[in-house]
């Protein structure tokens, strides 16, 4: 009698046990797609995918992430295109013009751009990176050593934006300095990506408009000889709107650790986070 009250005790213990699993992955089950639907509502899809032009080719890069839509949807800019000849020989490029020059700013490496007609003013989002200079150095001997890239860029924002950044790691309310953000913070449905951030305050209205921007540096360590960053510029009155769904898309920053190939090369492609 007490073996068969002992093994009726153990099957609904078990039974428990099974249950209890089974709503643990319930709940997992609906914190997922909680958190999908939110990605949903906050960020455009499907994934942009980012290339850059080489040689007059796009070359693609390795790299994804999808676009905010909220306060409302970003648009597009045309990047450059090539200027072929009547042997189908690139001669040159059409403009760029996707350059924030009425800040002052000469970017380096834009991957992509969009823009955002908000009633306080334009905003910027730009993915940028050292991919043409990788490129360049796998053409040319002596070319510019692409790991410099972040502080090619640092220097151009300074320039225009009349600000000085103040390397020594601080804390996200701070302006102009140096600071780490994961994003997400922890690893539940995505990867952890680890960036260095700079919420930059220029002094001084430019055009009548107070200008902030948000950059955040990938964490080179998790990409190898490949440099990207994500910048977006922005007047300041729209900075509540503006820096939510941003930090929500860099969620789903994927980044590759491999160079970009030449249009003629092949190779296998490496790792990514």
């Amino acid at each position: 009698m007490r073996c068969h009250l002992f093994f009726l005790a153990a099957v609904l213990w078990c039974a428990g046990c099974g249950l209890a699993k089974y709503e643990q992955r319930l709940d997992q089950t609906a914190e997922y797609f909680e958190y999908q639907n939110m990605l949903n509502a906050s960020l455009a899809s499907p994934a942009w995918t980012g290339s850059v032009l080489f040689d007059g080719k796009s070359v693609p890069v390795g790299m994804s992430m999808r676009i905010p839509k909220m306060p409302q949807a970003f648009t597009k800019m045309p990047g450059p295109q090539p200027i072929l000849d009547e042997n189908e020989n690139l001669v040159a490029y059409t403009e760029e013009t996707r350059q924030p020059s009425r800040l002052g700013i000469q970017l380096p490496g834009i991957v992509e751009a969009w823009e955002m007609e908000r009633p306080s003013g334009n905003v910027r989002l730009y993915v940028l990176g050292n991919y043409d200079l990788l490129l360049q150095q796998a053409a040319e001997a002596g070319a510019v050593d692409p790991t410099l890239y972040f502080e090619q860029l640092e220097y151009a924002l300074q320039q225009g934006l009349q600000v000085g950044f103040v390397k020594e790691t601080g804390s996200p309310a701070d302006d102009n300095r140096i600071y780490t953000a994961s994003f997400p913070a922890t690893e539940r449905f995505q990867l952890v990506k680890n960036f260095n951030v700079y919420n930059i305050a220029p002094p001084q209205p430019i055009e009548g408009i107070e200008w902030r921007a948000q950059l955040y540096e990938v964490y080179e360590g998790d990409t190898g000889p490949v440099r990207v960053a994500i910048l977006c510029i922005f007047p300041a009155a729209e900075l509540s709107t503006i820096v939510g769904p941003l930090e929500l898309a860099l969620e789903t920053l994927s980044v590759s650790d491999q160079a970009p190939k030449k249009p003629d090369d092949t190779g296998a492609s490496g790792g990514s986070f």
